[in-house]
């Protein structure tokens, strides 16, 4: 898992000094998975990451304030009834 090596120090995988670096993170990728992203595309997926990990943690917090849920549902329109 990608997580893994890069809890570890860049070290282990072969570079010299401690900084990981999105060419690193994509070079690491490519040897272990095989697929090749680019830098923008590397750090569009870093980004798309943060943005699920905080919506998540959001919706978690809004589970337990019904009426804020009731008024995001209100506002946005959502038909949320069985067909």
């Amino acid at each position: 898992m990608l997580e893994t090596v890069l809890e570890a120090v860049p070290a282990a995988s072969g570079w010299s000094d401690r900084c990981w670096t999105l060419a690193r993170i994509a070079e690491i990728v490519r040897r272990r998975f095989g697929i090749e992203y680019t830098l923008a595309g590397l750090d569009l997926l870093h980004s798309l990451d943060q943005l699920t990990a905080l919506v998540k943690t959001r919706l978690k917090r809004m589970q337990y304030r019904p009426r804020l849920i009731e008024g995001l549902i209100a506002r946005t329109r959502l038909d949320l009834r069985l067909p």
